[in-house]
């Protein structure tokens, strides 16, 4: 994704939640976890492994945890760390 369209709709997320949620602010955290993936879904409140439907499981409130959404639907296969850490290093890419 370009980074033009990447960071068109993380302000977006950003502004519409008034800061609680975008690309950015998920970058944020994940950072602030040393990079550990089931440290970051914790702190964002994604238990979807546990759930019997993923959807229930997400919360489309700004009472959600701070970093919950956009959720890592977007990503598939097994390894979703993978896809976090590639998402940080595009974020960090295009705000530099």
């Amino acid at each position: 994704m370009p980074c033009q369209d990447l960071q068109i709709i993380d302000q977006l997320w950003t502004k519409y939640s008034q800061g609680h949620f975008g690309f950015s602010i998920q970058t944020q955290i994940y950072h602030s976890c040393d990079t550990d993936y089931a440290q970051f879904c914790s702190t964002v409140g994604w238990y979807l492994p546990y759930a019997t439907s993923p959807r229930q499981q997400l919360s489309f409130k700004l009472s959600a945890p701070i970093g919950h959404l956009p959720s890592h639907f977007w990503a598939s296969g097994t390894q979703l760390g993978r896809h976090m850490k590639a998402l940080a290093a595009k974020v960090a890419s295009c705000y530099n």
